[in-house]
């Protein structure tokens, strides 16, 4: 089993980085799925905090449509909390995922 010291090395040769050397380390480090799944689910339970407290209100359809994004598309809602101002604003955005 290969640890994160052991692969950056070889990515940085290689020349990996961003999201391909998150998808290296994910893949290739044999991290327990429970692990990246408990970190979505906190992502996923932040957001929707996040945007209850902003909107007073969330659809169950909507928290759904959260609880489905992966954690690429829940880092980009992260970014852009601050545009939404309804529901609406919200489901423009999660329709385009």
């Amino acid at each position: 089993m290969l640890y994160a010291p052991a692969l950056l090395p070889i990515a940085q040769t290689l020349y990996i980085k961003g999201p391909r050397l998150n998808r290296l380390l994910r893949t290739h480090l044999l991290i327990p799925e429970g692990l990246e799944e408990g970190r979505r689910e906190r992502a996923q339970d932040l957001i929707m905090r996040q945007l209850k407290k902003r909107l007073g209100f969330l659809s169950s359809e909507v928290e759904e449509r959260i609880r489905c994004l992966s954690m690429e598309e829940l880092d980009e809602l992260a970014e852009k909390i601050f545009e939404v101002s309804r529901e609406s604003d919200l489901r423009k955005f999660l329709s385009a995922k």
